[in-house]
C-alpha cells in the first residue's frame, strides 16, 4: 500500500492536544509533506481537559476516518488517551475494515498494535505532524520513503546487549510493541498482545525515568511475557542524557540487569536509539515480517 502526491490522509487526535499555533502548523506541513489534510476546525478537535476531546468525540473521529475516503490516518501527536478508545472498537466489524495507512507513536501505541493484532493492518510507528520542529529533515524523508512507496524494507544496525545476541544466526517473527508504558497498561486485560513468535520493540520517552522502567520490566517479567518472544529490540529512554550523568548511569544498570535476565532464556536483546523518541527516529511497520541477523554485527530488515 502506498500514497501518491495530493491523496487525501485525515488528520486526527485521539490523545492529546495542542495549541491552536501548533494545530495550524500541523496542517500546513502535511500540505507541504504532498498530502492533502482532512481535517476539523482547531476549536471542535481540541478541549481543554485531560486529553484532546471527550471519549465519545475521539472515537468518533477515529471512526469517520477509518470509513471515510481518504487513503490515510495521520495522528496528530501522542501524550495521552488512546487506551480509552478501545473498549469502545471491540466488536465492531464481522470483518476487519479496509485497512488505511495509519501512522502516530507514543501513546499512540496501544491503537498501532490493536490495529494490527485485531484487523491484520501494518500501522506505521512513525513521526506525527504535531512534532514539526522537533525532529530531523531526515525522520520525515524515511517517512516519505515508505508512504509514497520508494522502499519496501526498513534495515537497521543494532548494538547487541547480551550475549543470546552476540550469537551468529536468524531470528524471525512478527514486529510488535512500542511505548513500553503502554505496552504495560495492557498488562492483564483483554487486549494484552499475543506476542507468540515476535520480535518486540520497546522504547520510551524521557519522562520515564530509569526506576520506572525497571519497575515496568520487571512487571512484565512476572506476567511471563517475554517467554514467547524471539527478541527483543530497545529504542531510545532518557532522549540525550548526559555521559554520565545519574539517568544514564541508572538506565545502564537497569538494562544490563534486562539483558542477564533474557540471557537466561536465550532471547537476544539488541539496540538502536534512533527507534522510538529520538529526534532523529526510524518509522517503523507494526505487525510487518521481520528478520534479525545476530552477531558481534547485529542488522534488522522489516518488510514494509
Amino acid at each position: 500500500m502506498k500514497l501518491e502526491k495530493g491523496d487525501i490522509v485525515d488528520i486526527i487526535a485521539p490523545a492529546s492536544g495542542c495549541t491552536e499555533a501548533e494545530y495550524d502548523k500541523a496542517i500546513e506541513f502535511v500540505r507541504k509533506f504532498g498530502l492533502t489534510p482532512r481535517f476539523r476546525e482547531y476549536n471542535n478537535v481540541i478541549k481543554p481537559g485531560l486529553c484532546a476531546n471527550t471519549i465519545d468525540y475521539r472515537f468518533e473521529h477515529l471512526m469517520d476516518a477509518i470509513e471515510s475516503e481518504s487513503k490515510a490516518i495521520w495522528c496528530l501527536k501522542g501524550g495521552y488517551g488512546s487506551q480509552k478508545l478501545l473498549k469502545k472498537l471491540d466488536g465492531l466489524y464481522d470483518n476487519p475494515p479496509e485497512e488505511k495507512i495509519f501512522i502516530g507513536f507514543s501513546d499512540i501505541t496501544i491503537l498501532l498494535n490493536h490495529f494490527s493484532d485485531r484487523w491484520g493492518w501494518t500501522p506505521l510507528h512513525g513521526p506525527m505532524p504535531g512534532q514539526v520542529g522537533t525532529v530531523s529533515e531526515d525522520t520525515w524523508q524515511r517517512l516519505a520513503d515508505i508512504v509514497f512507496g520508494k522502499v519496501d524494507k526498513v534495515e537497521f544496525a543494532a548494538k547487541p546487549l547480551n550475549k543470546a545476541a552476540t550469537k551468529t544466526g536468524l531470528v524471525q517473527g512478527k514486529f510488535v510493541g512500542g511505548c513500553l508504558s503502554l505496552l504495560q497498561a495492557l498488562i492483564g486485560t483483554e487486549h494484552m498482545l499475543d506476542l507468540e513468535c515476535c520480535v518486540l520493540l520497546l522504547e520510551d520517552d524521557r519522562f520515564e525515568t530509569p526506576r520506572r522502567i525497571d519497575r515496568i520490566l520487571d512487571q512484565m517479567k512476572r506476567a511471563n511475557m517475554f517467554n514467547p518472544v524471539e527478541a527483543v529490540v530497545l529504542g531510545n529512554f532518557l532522549e540525550s542524557p548526559d555521559e554520565g550523568s545519574k539517568d544514564a548511569s541508572e538506565l545502564k544498570e537497569v538494562l544490563e540487569s534486562f539483558a542477564d535476565y533474557l540471557d537466561e532464556k536465550g532471547i537476544p536483546l539488541i539496540q538502536n536509539t534512533k527507534l522510538g523518541h529520538s529526534e532523529d527516529m526510524l518509522t517503523l511497520p507494526i505487525g510487518a515480517y521481520v528478520e534479525v541477523k545476530l552477531g558481534e554485527k547485529t542488522e534488522v530488515e522489516i518488510r514494509v
